[in-house]
């Protein structure tokens, strides 16, 4: 996701919403996305050969009168809808599978790929629905397992372009008070200062996780992009060298290029 990020920063230095991205893309069903209806078995981007597969478990899954026994055609179709990157069928049969038998692990799951569906989300309307089906399965996860740090992260970021900015800062804040070490959090922290020009929260943020991890390329990049908003030019160039000499992603090493440019 983060070259995405990048190409962001390139073209206006902090619009950060972390909420567009990647090669990968969500396709979505033709039936209505984020419907209680069961996803269509026709999904473009699926071939033939799974999409036969698909509509035959769909059919069993319809028919069954077992819950058990559905559980597991829900289990095979979540499969071949992910395996397929059609994200949020794969999460509407694990949702399914958590609200019918209790699954935390399929509880766990769903909120995971529908956070990916959101992630990946093409438009900001697709990505304001797929938060909030993620923050749901994932704050029923949390009520079981309060303390799980990715899931109380991933549900924090689901707050990013929506109305309540805040309550996510607030929620990331909770992770890096009781787990002061995971880095997903300090990273996404860093982030959200860099958004609100908050340039010397984000360097001791950045600073902060390369101390724990001191490879961490994307927290090297925006560390370097954080001294040059707040007037560190030499630390600024120093930074995008390294970035350059430790990746060998064009893409990355052009838009460090770019910014070294800007410092001329």
């Amino acid at each position: 996701m983060w070259k995405i990020r990048v190409f962001l920063l390139g073209l206006s230095l902090i619009v950060i919403f972390l909420i567009y991205s990647l090669p990968r893309v969500v396709v979505k069903n033709e039936e209505q996305t984020g419907s209680p209806q069961v996803p269509s078995s026709q999904s473009t981007g699926v071939s033939p050969g799974i999409s036969r597969k698909i509509s035959s478990l769909r059919e069993k899954f319809l028919n069954s009168d077992e819950k058990q026994k559905s559980a597991i055609f829900a289990d095979s179709l979540a499969t071949l809808y992910a395996q397929s990157e059609v994200l949020d069928s794969a999460a509407w049969y694990l949702g399914w599978i958590a609200e019918n038998t209790g699954n935390l692990e399929a509880l766990l799951k769903a909120g995971d790929l529908y956070y990916k569906a959101f992630e990946t989300a093409p438009t900001k309307e697709e990505a304001g629905m797929y938060g909030l089906k993620a923050r749901e399965f994932l704050n029923q996860y949390l009520d079981h397992f309060p303390e799980n740090a990715e899931a109380k992260t991933k549900a924090a970021m689901t707050f990013v372009g929506s109305g309540e900015p805040m309550k996510g800062v607030g929620l990331l804040m909770e992770v890096a008070r009781e787990h002061p070490d995971y880095e997903p959090a300090i990273f996404n922290l860093g982030i959200l200062s860099m958004q609100s020009s908050q340039y010397d929260k984000a360097i001791e943020r950045f600073e902060r996780l390369l101390e724990l991890n001191p490879r961490h390329l994307q927290a090297m990049f925006y560390l370097a992009v954080s001294y040059m908003e707040a007037g560190r030019k030499a630390d600024a160039k120093a930074g995008f060298n390294k970035v350059i000499n430790l990746t060998q992603d064009e893409e990355i090493r052009t838009a460090a290029r770019n910014y070294l440019e800007k410092l001329k």
